[in-house]
């Protein structure tokens, strides 16, 4: 059970991820662990067009088991016989997988991000905005910053776990935490409390503060 704080969160533009692993049960190894992603996307790529200005995006997790892979664009899964693959190689092995735009168009203009899988759990990237431009933030607005980065936690089947994250900018960001990815709707605010880690608890967690100036994203 995941359960909430609620005093409210100052926490602009700022992610974390927290790997939680545990021991001793007969179904995982101490060395058994849902992926993490190592290596982030930009925030911004620019997209300038033709074969001199070949770029690439990489997304590398460490996870054991190894992870796959797998791509999207503008929220939609990145398959092979898409349109919007024109002109994109992708590579993939254990380590990473990476988008290699060898002749940039227009249509490849958009946001990116990758998600790393393994059976313990699943890690998102940042998202990368693709495009030729990008407008400034809003006069007078601040991009969150972390003011307390989140740690790791590695902790035991039956142990107390707490998260913190806060983070500031202008406005105050919105603060929302997810859990393999996906939304923990009942989870809001700068801590979130597991009272007694289960087996189910066991996997990626992730706290996105954001404003209308930008957010911040990081695994840990």
């Amino acid at each position: 059970m995941v359960t909430k704080l609620s005093r409210a969160l100052s926490c602009p533009g700022r992610v974390l991820l927290i790997v939680l692993l545990f021991y001793g049960s007969g179904e995982a190894s101490p060395l058994h662990k849902p992926p993490q992603i190592v290596k982030e996307l930009n925030k911004q790529t620019i997209l300038k067009f033709g074969n001199f200005n070949r770029f690439v995006l990489e997304c590398r997790g460490d996870a054991d088991p190894p992870p796959t892979y797998q791509w999207f664009k503008n929220k939609e899964p990145l398959s092979p016989d898409s349109p919007d693959r024109k002109g994109i190689t992708l590579m993939s092995d254990d380590d990473h997988s990476q988008l290699d735009f060898s002749s940039p168009s227009p249509h490849h203009e958009g946001y990116y991000y990758c998600e790393a899988t393994n059976t313990l759990g699943k890690a998102r990237s940042t998202v990368s905005h693709v495009s030729p431009s990008f407008p400034p933030p809003p006069q007078g607005s601040v991009a969150p910053a972390f003011i307390k980065a989140p740690k790791t936690e590695l902790k035991s089947i039956g142990s107390r776990v707490e998260l913190s994250c806060e983070a500031e900018g202008t406005p105050t960001p919105s603060i929302s935490w997810t859990k393999n990815g996906e939304p923990l709707p009942e989870a809001g605010g700068s801590t979130l409390i597991i009272p007694r880690l289960s087996k189910a608890d066991v996997a990626n967690y992730a706290c996105n503060a954001s404003n209308i100036a930008g957010y911040q994203y990081k695994n840990v």
